[in-house]
């Protein structure tokens, strides 16, 4: 006696959710910090802007501002109040002149959602000293619901 049994084809169902879009909130701002320098440098610090340049809302610095190769930098994002709960992703990018752009994303404090954080290692080989350009980007996830600006007469639904 023979049993046959039945191929069923198996469909691929892709039941995660999907990446969510972002869009960025402010302005095309920069840090730089120097790599492979004999010391460690000053934190160095800038004002975020919004998208059209008329409101800064937060500042971003690196700490320390430059130092040796293998140097841990710690970058720290801080989201003016007023704004902070339209944030929903911040993100810093790497630029170095020979080097393929990195991008990480920064960690939002548990107690504070105004204040982001990440560290990054610089690395440089033998004698190499250049300058790292850092873009930060405030992202606020499209199609969610964030709470009203204050004097934006916006309101939450």
């Amino acid at each position: 006696m023979s049993f046959g049994l039945g191929l069923l084809p198996l469909l691929a169902i892709d039941c995660s959710d999907p990446e969510p879009e972002y869009e960025q909130l402010n302005g095309s701002d920069t840090l730089s910090i120097e790599v492979g320098v004999a010391e460690a440098l000053d934190l160095v610090e800038t004002e975020l802007s919004s998208n059209t340049g008329t409101l800064v809302v937060g500042t971003a610095s690196a700490d320390p501002g430059g130092g040796p190769a293998g140097t841990t930098h710690t970058v720290v994002v801080v989201v003016e109040d007023d704004f902070a709960n339209q944030v929903d992703r911040v993100r810093v990018s790497t630029k170095s002149d020979g080097r393929a752009n990195e991008t990480f994303d920064l960690a939002q404090d548990a107690f504070d959602e105004a204040v982001w954080a990440v560290e990054i290692i610089s690395f440089a080989e033998g004698d190499e000293v250049r300058t790292d350009t850092l873009s930060i980007e405030l992202l606020d996830e499209v199609g969610d619901t964030d709470p009203s600006v204050p004097g934006s007469g916006d309101t939450a639904e």
